[in-house]
């Protein structure tokens, strides 16, 4: 009997573990800067594309279309595959504002048959507890 009343909490306590709700894992800045670029040159995926940005950053890539367009014409970088690396944020915040970050993404792929590298900063927001990037700044060099 006792052994029958353990099994059974067992299986009471599983199930009620079971019905917890799943605490939500927040993204990184960098991390949804290198899920933005991943999506955009290698999965040329649009929808995930525009979640990953911010309100006013998807009406402009709404009106572009396709991703290939967005990344030839809105940044000006086109490749077939890339390499994303985005730095680790120091903590340190763009302007003045708590919400908002800036750090760099290097881009390393292939376009038309050559090896093209680049280095774009990216600005970085929270929206409903998220961050979204809101920018991509023209490179530095």
């Amino acid at each position: 009997m006792k052994i029958r009343m353990l099994v059974l909490s067992c299986l009471v306590w599983f199930g009620l573990m079971a019905c917890q709700p799943e605490v939500n894992h927040v993204d990184s800045p960098s991390e949804v800067a290198a899920q933005f670029f991943e999506a955009l040159y290698n999965e040329r995926d649009m929808d995930r594309v525009i979640s990953l940005a911010s309100e006013s950053h998807q009406r402009l890539l709404e009106r572009y279309g396709t991703p290939s367009a967005v990344g030839r014409y809105m940044y000006n970088l086109s490749y077939d595959s890339v390499q994303v690396s985005a730095e680790r944020p120091t903590g340190a915040v763009y302007g003045t504002q708590a919400d908002t970050i800036r750090l760099q993404v290097a881009l390393t792929g292939m376009s038309q048959g050559l090896r093209n590298d680049s280095l774009r900063e990216v600005v970085l927001i929270q929206e409903d507890g998220r961050w979204k990037l809101d920018r991509v700044l023209d490179s530095p060099y």
